[in-house]
């Protein structure tokens, strides 16, 4: 398994050793990556699946925690009939996305809008430029675990790209 701490860090919940410490302060994982990579590891005894996943970094929004895998991974974080999902949602009483790092702009935004259907991505240009836009029916927006500027900024930092979400 790999994840923003380092094995020894993973088996001890009380301390962290001093690079991961300075990780920490230093804002390069935040303590979200610590909690749910410790959790992703003590499940990892139970469901073998977990041991050869890689959790690059998690980000945590106001409803929801975002969950970064490497690619091919995602699958294996959701878990069976989504019991580790299930799990990780329980532990931090947030929604769960689980976002695999392919780079794929529509991927990307299905993954942080699922179960929620989008009309697609539009390029709308305006007088002072051109922006993309996701739009989503104005009856789904409860179902949706962001306000705009979280998926705004989501979505630039996972994909480079700045999409806005609209409800209409």
């Amino acid at each position: 398994m790999q994840t923003p701490l380092c094995s020894v860090c993973l088996e001890n919940d009380d301390i962290l050793c001093n690079g991961c410490r300075s990780k920490l302060d230093d804002g390069d994982i935040t303590q979200v990556d610590v909690d749910l990579s410790r959790l992703l590891y003590r499940l990892s005894d139970k469901i073998g699946t977990l041991e050869d996943i890689t959790i690059k970094r998690t980000v945590q929004t106001s409803n929801a925690v975002v969950i970064l895998t490497g690619k091919g991974d995602g699958p294996k974080v959701v878990g069976r009939d989504g019991r580790v999902v299930k799990k990780i949602a329980d532990e931090f009483d947030k929604s769960i996305r689980v976002v695999e790092d392919t780079g794929e702009v529509t991927e990307v935004v299905d993954k942080l809008l699922s179960p929620v259907e989008y009309e697609g991505i539009r390029t709308v240009y305006r007088p002072d430029g051109e922006e993309k836009k996701v739009t989503v029916d104005e009856d789904y927006e409860p179902r949706v675990p962001f306000t705009k500027e979280e998926f705004r900024d989501l979505v630039e930092d996972l994909t480079g790209e700045m999409i806005v979400l609209s409800y209409e």
